[in-house]
């Protein structure tokens, strides 16, 4: 039975680099994750195989043509009346199962199909390319009409809420560098009132949080629930190894919000 390749990325929470003595931020971490661990395993469509994803034979040959590349055999079932935008499974679309091949999904892209829909689970094409290390799929995906600012996603956040996970402060995900300058809206917010700022603070990831303040990002937001960028940030006040990247961001970011505009 075919099975979906597309790796998931669990966030790697940063509590191997925390001093843990009874801090509150680890525990903060783990219901971070549990919540992602949660959202992903309820009926989401990365865990589908090829046939519960396409009860129908006919969109499941092209979808298992265009995860192949094969692109005469897509060519042969669209001219036979294959839509390439049709629906299987919770809204899922032959472009997601695509992914699995780069080909194929450019292909699929130029045959018509959309990048833009929003499964039953909440995914797109688009959030799904975000979180990816090599962004050629989502490029693909915005020149041909790909939404940056589209929602969906674990949060109603836009595709760039998707290349932001806890762990170690190892650099900006080139995905968001991407989409920021494709006109991906820096202050959108997710259902919490996250904005990317807020969101990457409260995961650790102070190293992406001063990367969004060079991009002009609003450093005074506030989420729902009135946490700040800077109550979230001392909130992990000594909870990193000294001398560690995550801790010398932290310190950096610590900086940067107190300094008068």
């Amino acid at each position: 039975m075919l099975k979906f390749l597309i790796k998931i990325t669990v966030p790697s929470l940063v509590i191997g680099s925390i001093l843990i003595s009874g801090c509150s931020v680890a525990n903060k971490l783990v219901d971070t994750q549990n919540e992602y661990e949660r959202a992903v395993t309820k009926g989401i469509l990365i865990h589908m195989d090829l046939e519960t994803m396409f009860p129908s034979t006919k969109l499941r040959e092209l979808a298992k043509a265009a995860g192949k590349g094969q692109t005469s055999t897509i060519d042969k079932l669209i001219d036979e009346g294959v839509d390439v935008n049709a629906k299987g499974s919770q809204n899922a679309t032959a472009l997601f199962w695509s992914m699995r091949n780069e080909k194929g999904f450019e292909y699929l892209l130029a045959k018509g199909a959309d990048p833009n829909v929003v499964f039953a689970d909440g995914g797109t094409v688009m959030h799904w390319t975000a979180r990816k290390d090599k962004c050629n799929m989502l490029i693909s995906a915005l020149a041909y009409g790909g939404n940056p600012n589209l929602k969906g996603g674990m949060f109603d956040g836009s595709p760039a809420f998707a290349t932001i996970t806890a762990g170690r402060n190892n650099g900006v995900p080139a995905c968001l560098d991407v989409l920021l300058k494709s006109g991906a809206d820096i202050e959108f917010r997710d259902k919490y009132g996250k904005t990317l700022l807020l969101l990457a603070t409260d995961l650790a990831r102070f190293d992406i949080a001063l990367y969004l303040l060079d991009q002009g990002a609003n450093k005074n937001a506030t989420d729902s629930d009135g946490r700040s960028v800077i109550s979230l940030l001392n909130s992990y006040q000594d909870a990193f190894a000294k001398g560690s990247a995550t801790e010398e961001n932290w310190r950096k970011l610590k900086s940067r919000l107190s300094t008068v505009d």
